[in-house]
């Protein structure tokens, strides 16, 4: 994604990944947006103006400026005439990470399975043999392995305080 894509015009190329957010630089495009930008970087005093020949948000000897009137393309203007220097806003946008897939959680379909993961959780010993639920679950402080079919053991939800014990990191 990129920056002109999120805001429009105005956007300069001028970007840093840092974390899990971009920051970017885009134009002041009002006096508000450009005085709170003079603010954050520490410069002495403020004035706008219709009558500057630049236009938009810059600096010079210290001072912050906004020349109002102009288009966007005049306020991007850089580098400005004299001392003058082109003042950018910073915008801070939460990157998006690529589209995962989600990978379906695999159950434990063999008493070895089983007993395997449940060892891994800390549950004391494996109870087998033929139960109503069926697959790799447990009740409280208690675990059971009842064999069935793929779809049988597989099932996520089952009846009352079972849960389901997966042989991944679905648990």
């Amino acid at each position: 994604v990129r920056f002109n894509d999120l805001f429009g015009a105005g956007v300069n190329d001028n970007f840093a990944l840092i974390g899990k957010v971009e920051v970017g630089k885009v134009l002041c495009l009002t006096a508000d947006a450009c005085n709170e930008r003079r603010q954050e970087i520490g410069l002495k005093n403020f004035y706008v103006s219709n009558t500057y020949p630049s236009k938009g948000c810059f600096e010079k000897n210290g001072n912050a400026f906004f020349g109002e009137g102009g288009s966007e393309e005049d306020m991007s203007l850089s580098p400005l005439p004299g001392l003058q220097k082109r003042l950018w806003c910073e915008v801070v946008v939460p990157t998006v990470p690529p589209a995962q897939a989600i990978a379906e959680p695999t159950p434990c379909l063999t008493e070895e399975e089983c007993f395997s993961k449940i060892q891994e959780l800390g549950f004391p010993i494996l109870n087998t043999g033929v139960y109503p639920s069926k697959g790799c679950f447990y009740k409280e402080n208690n675990a059971y392995f009842s064999d069935g079919t793929m779809e049988e053991m597989s099932k996520a939800s089952l009846p009352g305080k079972q849960k389901r014990i997966w042989c991944d990191n679905g648990q």
